[in-house]
């Protein structure tokens, strides 16, 4: 069955053979025409993963916890979720897409190119039943009237009304963010860091469940396996690197 010929920009996805970087086939991703400034998208993810860690030191990762708050979460989760805005609407306009976008409804449409409502991902050291996410489970069978992500509800209700709402601001919906944007980040870049990796907590080493480790080593990430096979990628990327064109854009305004 006939697969995609050339790799979509800021899109990830399996390859023919079932894997996501096999013979080299996955460095389309540091090609410069890939992604417009992809470091610096990684390097504030990665930035904020820091000051996540550091929080981690007085809220550990736990099912208890997920309802503590305070302006430090409250602070983290508007970063994130301003990121995940940046990483939404950079995947769109480097696809062509001409409309403004206004929010949720545009972002809804990158789940189907990207399956992002697939994607899982561990949290490290957790205590409890809740250390693998799901964040972007509300667009799966979801129209183009879908549901926020939760966390995402709760940053738009925390930062519009923080007085009545700063509670939505919590460790859990933090979590979740954080856990959508390194999906975000993966289903553009995989574990890319465009920068010598920085040395930080993680998980490591061979998982059971056939999750992979992400951006900046903390999170591991569970990338989806069921890409139809004429929707994966199928090319020779160093044939396609030398012959071009490199890369293929969605039609995100037809959708």
């Amino acid at each position: 069955m006939v697969g995609v010929d050339r790799p979509y920009k800021r899109t990830v996805r399996q390859l023919a053979d079932g894997s996501y970087a096999d013979s080299g086939n996955g460095r389309y991703v540091t090609h410069p025409g890939y992604a417009e400034n992809a470091e610096r998208y990684v390097h504030a993810y990665l930035l904020i993963l820091k000051d996540f860690i550091s929080l981690t030191d007085y809220i550990s990762n736990a099912d208890l916890n997920e309802r503590t708050y305070s302006y430090r979460t409250h602070e983290l989760l508007v970063r994130v979720c301003i990121e995940v805005e940046a990483n939404f609407k950079a995947i769109l306009k480097e696809n062509g897409y001409k409309r403004q976008i206004q929010g949720v409804r545009d972002f809804h449409k990158v789940d189907a190119t990207h399956k992002l409502s697939d994607y899982r991902v561990k949290v490290p050291f957790w205590d409890g039943k809740n250390g693998i996410r799901w964040p972007f489970k509300e667009f799966k069978n979801a129209d183009e009237n879908c549901i926020s992500p939760h966390w995402y509800r709760a940053y738009n209700k925390a930062k519009h009304d923080r007085h009545t709402a700063f509670q939505a601001a919590n460790f859990g919906a933090l979590v979740d963010a954080l856990a959508g944007l390194s999906a975000l980040l993966a289903a553009q870049f995989r574990d890319e860091d465009f920068s010598p990796r920085d040395s930080c907590l993680g998980i490591s080493g061979y998982s059971k469940d056939n999750s992979q480790e992400a951006i900046g080593g903390y999170f591991r990430v569970i990338y989806p396996d069921n890409w139809p096979q004429n929707e994966r990628y199928k090319f020779d990327w160093q044939k396609l690197e030398q012959n071009g064109p490199e890369f293929g854009m969605h039609s995100y305004e037809k959708s």
